[in-house]
Parts: C-alpha cells; structure tokens; sequence
C-alpha cells in the first residue's frame, strides 16, 4: 500500500477558470483534513493545521511554505505543511481545535479560513463587496452550524499572509449576502452536472430523471446524500464515524498498542509521507523507524467495509453512485468491485468531467453553483 496518497495534499495550481462579471466567487470546503478552495485563477489545498511562531524565524521560506499574521492580534502562525512539519517527536496537539465538530471558534480555524480566502484573492484587490463564498456543511449539522461558521466568515478581516517569498496584505469586510451554505453533497452534484466552461452537461438531463446517492467520504463524516422518485424528493444521513479520522485513530491506536508510541493526527501526515513511523530511545540516543503501512492497511480495510454496509441497502434502487471526497475516492475501486453485478447501478468519482482531483469537488460545485445564479 502506498501510504502517501492517504496524506492530505498540499498544493495550489492556477486556472482560467469561468468567471462571473462583477464577482469573485470563491467555492470553499472547509473540511476537517484541509481547505479546498476553487476560484477563478485556480484552485489550492492546505493541510488543517497552524502552529504558532514564538521563536524568531531564520533565513528564508521555502517555496509553498505559508506565514500568517493577524494584524489586530499580532499573532504569527505557520500553516499547512509549514505547521505539521514543525511537530516534534511527541509533541502534544490539541486536535479538538481542528477535528472536532465544535472547532468554529478556535482561533486555529479563523487562521485556516483566513489563510483560504487570502489566497483565492491573492491577485484580486476587493474591500469584500464584490466577493461571494460558498461553503457548505453535512446535511444533519447545516441548521445548527451555519450560524457559527458565518461568525467566522462574515465581519471584518485584517490580516498579512506570506507565501514563500511574496507577502500580501488584505483588509475586507464580508456580510451577509457575501456568503452561503448549502448541504455540502451538494457540492458534488452541481461539479459533476456542469462542465470546465461553467454550462451545463449531458448528466444533468439523466440525473433530473434518475435516483442518485451521493457518497461524500470527508475526513471527519460521511455524509449519504440521496435524491430519489425521478428528483422529486432527497434525504440525507450524517455517520461521524466512517470518514478518515476514524483510520487514522483506529491506526494509531494499534500503534500505540504494540510499540507503546503515540502520533496524533496531525503528525499522522508525515508518516504518509514517509511510509514510517519513528519511536524514540531517549536513553540510548537511538532512533528506530517502523513501516506504517500495514496499520493503515488494517484500518481502512475495517472502515470502508463498514461503510459499504452503511450504503449497502439503498443501492439496489439506485442509477448512480457518485463517490465524493478524499476518502471517496480512495475507497472509489473497491465500491465498484462490491457492486459490479448491479446492472442499473452507474459508479462515478465526484470529479467526473473536472480533470480534477476527488478532493476538490464540493469546492469546484461550490463554485459552479453560484456561477449560475443572478
């Protein structure tokens, strides 16, 4: 197994994308993992995660390493991949701050929306009037969380960014009508409907006449979304338990409980990338490495089958199964190995007709949805 396409990427790619007259419209996916963003010169993902800077820095950034600074607070922090390769080995990290439902009002979640909608607007110079974001969250979360997720978007923002060697300032006022929140399978369906010009495709006609299940495997939910009766009627379910925290919880522990080691999440990430996990003699002055694949392995096995059988009953049913989200998409072979003698039943990647990855297609669909609106 080859650990690394587990880790949450970290990447920003520019794009001629369809545009709005009068309007910078940012898709974002907020998601527990990272920020994926869609806007109209490209589309970026940034690991969830910040550590504060307390110590002076020294020489220069590396290219793609981000600095944020908030300028009524002072505060420094790197962010992303900057942030998780700063971890230490045994260093304690507050991950409710990032993974848990309730992290809206972290200071570490404000950084990470900051440092998302910095660079959608890199090259753009706007005092908020003219933005739109939109966002989404589960179905099961959207009316008791939407007035906490605006707090964080909608007001006024001051605050530096610095990406490598260029540093931007941005000083924005965002209000009501500047954002929205839909349910966030959503996402999906509207990337998958509309075409890399913004138009609409071939699908849309099948899917208005077609029971659809969206399957959008985050890191922290798995969301089953699912549009029945020709898209008269849809109903959604929320399992906080079947996304790809609960692998790398399920992995750790098995780690811990063999070698007696302890990774949190965020230090999870450069054991992807490394494919080994280290433990420590601090008496020997002795480092020992362990390859961390056949933990991953074992977890995801676990998990996904427990979400097959989540989805199991309604396929039957179903014409489409769309597969969204980084864990949908790794999941994608699998799904459609379990289900290939369901002759009626069509398994699609949410980034079907993007040219994209997985990861980005609630953002994209984000981003196509308000396209199309006055």
């Amino acid at each position: 197994m080859e650990t690394k396409s587990f880790a949450t990427r970290a990447e920003w790619k520019k794009a001629d994308n369809p545009k709005k007259e009068g309007k910078h419209i940012i898709g974002l996916d907020l998601g527990y993992s990272g920020a994926k963003g869609f806007y109209e010169n490209g589309y970026f993902c940034i690991p969830n995660f910040s550590a504060p800077i307390t110590e002076d820095l020294f020489g220069s950034l590396h290219d793609g390493d981000i600095v944020y600074e908030n300028l009524k607070t002072k505060k420094k922090y790197f962010v992303g991949k900057a942030a998780i390769e700063s971890l230490e080995s045994g260093s304690v990290v507050d991950e409710s701050a990032m993974l848990d439902r309730n992290h809206y009002l972290s200071a570490e979640y404000l950084v990470l929306v900051h440092t998302s909608i910095g660079m959608a607007l890199w090259d753009t110079k706007t005092d908020g009037t003219d933005v739109v974001i939109q966002t989404g969250l589960p179905p099961a979360y959207l009316r008791e969380d939407e007035p906490l997720i605006r707090s964080v978007l909608e007001g006024e923002h001051i605050y530096k960014l610095t990406i490598g060697n260029e540093s931007r300032r941005f000083h924005y006022t965002l209000r009501h009508d500047n954002v929205d929140v839909m349910r966030q399978p959503m996402g999906t369906y509207y990337s998958v409907v509309f075409g890399p010009d913004g138009k609409p495709t071939q699908r849309l006609g099948q899917f208005m006449k077609s029971n659809i299940i969206i399957f959008d495997g985050g890191f922290g939910t798995l969301d089953k979304f699912i549009i029945k009766n020709r898209g008269r009627q849809s109903v959604s379910d929320t399992e906080p338990q079947l996304g790809m925290k609960r692998v790398f919880s399920e992995a750790r522990d098995m780690i811990e409980k063999d070698f007696n080691v302890s990774i949190s999440i965020p230090a999870m990430q450069n054991c992807l990338e490394t494919g080994m996990f280290q433990k420590i003699d601090r008496i020997a002055l002795k480092t020992n490495e362990y390859p961390v694949n056949k933990y991953i392995e074992q977890a995801n096995e676990m998990v996904r089958e427990e979400a097959f059988d989540y989805i199991k009953n309604d396929l039957a049913s179903a014409q489409f199964l769309i597969m969204s989200g980084g864990t949908g998409a790794a999941w994608y072979d699998y799904f459609c190995e379990r289900t290939k003698f369901l002759k009626n039943l069509q398994v699609l990647e949410g980034n079907y007709g993007s040219g994209l990855l997985g990861i980005y297609s609630n953002a994209r669909g984000y981003y196509m949805a308000q396209l199309q609106n006055n």
